[in-house]
């Protein structure tokens, strides 16, 4: 007999096989995604040369990601909440629904990054 039981041989296998698949699947997606926007621009550039047109100066430039902090302050505040109310109504230990709490926390730090943002936008609008 074995000293291992199906549950423990399970976990073994999904923490030591299938995070790090995930995490490698994730990582070829957002590859994937960036060199196919790569090859799109190639092929625009490509086609406007063979017409004999100029390419803007800033065609080469990617553009600027916009940061979400709202958004993103919005997910982690309810993520963190969620958190929290399952391991407080499954967990039979006492203070593990605090975890949720460090969501909560990071959630209303990009909340109030947003805002500053804005604000900051605003004044250097108005000048």
């Amino acid at each position: 007999m074995l000293p291992f039981d199906l549950e423990s041989i399970l976990g073994i296998i999904g923490v030591f096989v299938c995070i790090p698949a995930m995490v490698v699947l994730i990582v070829w997606f957002v590859n994937r995604r960036k060199g196919r926007g790569d090859k799109i621009r190639a092929e625009l550039m490509a086609k406007a040369i063979e017409n004999g047109q100029m390419l803007p100066e800033n065609f080469f430039d990617r553009p600027k990601k916009k940061h979400d902090y709202l958004s993103a302050g919005i997910i982690n505040i309810a993520f963190g909440l969620a958190l929290s109310l399952i391991l407080w109504l499954i967990v039979d230990m006492q203070n593990i629904w605090a975890v949720g709490l460090i969501n909560v926390f990071v959630g209303v730090a990009l909340l109030i990054v947003h805002f500053l943002e804005k604000k900051k936008q605003t004044e250097e609008n108005a000048k």
